[in-house]
């Protein structure tokens, strides 16, 4: 499953501070941690200041690029702010959450075209988040249509199903899961990805919650999630889902998980020892 890391989004506390501050070791070590714990992409998303969106997005862009060519993802709906990341990205990079109808969808495709990037694009019918599964797929049908039909292959799409936070809806998660499986079923060379920043909110034990999720969403055939690769649930989640769907050779990921987290632990333990005995 391809982890796309989260914490370079300004829709997080830290880093929007970081971003106002123009915080250059913040990003790197952020970046850097998140490289290292899996990350395959990047998020950058500056939406939370939407006077200086565009810039602050490409000072997150410089930034970053310090370490290398980093594949980032842009999670923006805004055509300017997309055209001037599009054009100063060095790796082949991915749009996140587009909305399926509008006005904007139309000037950022030809975008799109142009630079082709990987794009992810919600299953919604541009009035809210649909009820049932049959409607996100039928959305997933026309959003493949419009795509398409702008000269994009599906072999660069990916459809988000809309994972709902489960104080909202107790059902949310079950039409998240049975769109995924629907999709991967019945549309050939299509991706899937959803983010799963709120699943949990609000409630006790997110982590269990957020780790059990993955392993079904793995299982329904999920392909890519935009989480917190240092949250140790996501990378226990992700981890197990391999190892249980035999995408795990000879469980080496799950074993080296477990040797690192009991070392872990151990360390943990024995510091916490000396500690009480000083």
């Amino acid at each position: 499953m391809l982890l796309i890391g989260n914490r370079l989004n300004t829709k997080s506390a830290h880093t929007e501070r970081a971003v106002l501050a123009k915080d250059e070791q913040y990003v790197l070590e952020t970046a850097t941690a998140q490289l290292e714990a899996g990350a395959l992409f990047l998020e950058v998303g500056a939406s939370t200041l939407l006077e200086v969106e565009r810039e602050a997005v490409l000072w997150l862009l410089q930034v970053i690029q310090k370490i290398g060519d980093v594949p980032l993802a842009l999670d923006s709906d805004s055509p300017e702010t997309i055209a001037a990341f599009l054009s100063a990205v060095r790796s082949r990079p991915m749009l996140l959450g587009l909305a399926p109808t509008g006005a904007r969808l139309h000037r950022i495709l030809p975008l799109v075209s142009h630079h082709l990037p990987y794009v992810s694009v919600l299953c919604t019918n541009g009035k809210g988040v649909l009820p049932t599964q049959e409607q996100r797929f039928e959305a997933a049908l026309n959003i493949i249509e419009v795509v398409t039909g702008a000269g994009i292959p599906t072999t660069d799409l990916y459809l988000d199903p809309v994972l709902e936070p489960l104080c909202l809806s107790s059902q949310g998660t079950v039409v998240a899961l049975d769109t995924i499986s629907s999709v991967k079923r019945q549309i050939h060379g299509v991706r899937t990805i959803c983010s799963v920043m709120g699943l949990a909110s609000g409630l006790p034990a997110p982590g269990m919650l957020l780790s059990g999720f993955l392993i079904l969403a793995e299982a329904a055939g999920l392909d890519a999630v935009v989480a917190d690769p240092l949250d140790p649930s996501v990378k226990s989640g992700v981890i197990t889902g391999a190892a249980l769907l035999g995408l795990d050779d000879a469980l080496a990921r799950y074993i080296e998980h477990h040797n690192t987290v009991t070392s872990m632990a151990e360390s943990g333990a024995k510091k916490s020892a000396r500690g009480k005995g000083t």
